[in-house]
């Protein structure tokens, strides 16, 4: 047997799958039974978590940089952070409750890094400055 006659023969096949559709997860339920169906396109949590998650894990790595890394790095970070918190920013009105609280508490912990670590040459300088703006109406509790 050749080697083009096994490699044809490896190549893997799609498989049509046919049946009913994966059953939806505990999340997914839950959203649906709250609203008596998916949730709406427009609901605040979806826009929330997405934002949240962002901003926490950008936070984390910035905190591991410490002040330090390279500039580049930090700077794109820094403008991942920015667009996260203009995000949450938004939808915070729409928020009630436990929702509420940890956005807050988010701020509070990016506003403390940004007094620890000030940014000297921000790239996108109004988009910084809406940000700080978002972070300095966050109430100390």
């Amino acid at each position: 047997m050749s080697d083009d006659a096994s490699r044809k023969q490896s190549k893997p096949k799609l498989k049509r799958i046919d049946g009913p559709p994966k059953p939806p997860t505990k999340v997914t339920l839950d959203l649906m039974d709250e609203f008596g169906g998916p949730p709406p396109e427009d609901y605040p949590l979806v826009e929330m978590v997405t934002a949240l998650t962002n901003a926490q894990q950008t936070l984390f790595e910035l905190m591991v940089l410490n002040g330090g890394g390279r500039r580049l790095k930090r700077e794109s970070l820094e403008l991942s952070l920015d667009r996260n918190v203009m995000l949450l920013g938004r939808v915070i009105p729409k928020l009630e409750g436990k929702f509420l609280e940890v956005v807050t508490r988010t701020f509070r912990d990016i506003r403390d890094y940004r007094r620890r670590f000030p940014r000297t040459d921000a790239s996108n300088q109004e988009q910084s400055e809406q940000a700080q703006r978002m972070l300095q109406k966050t109430p100390d509790v």
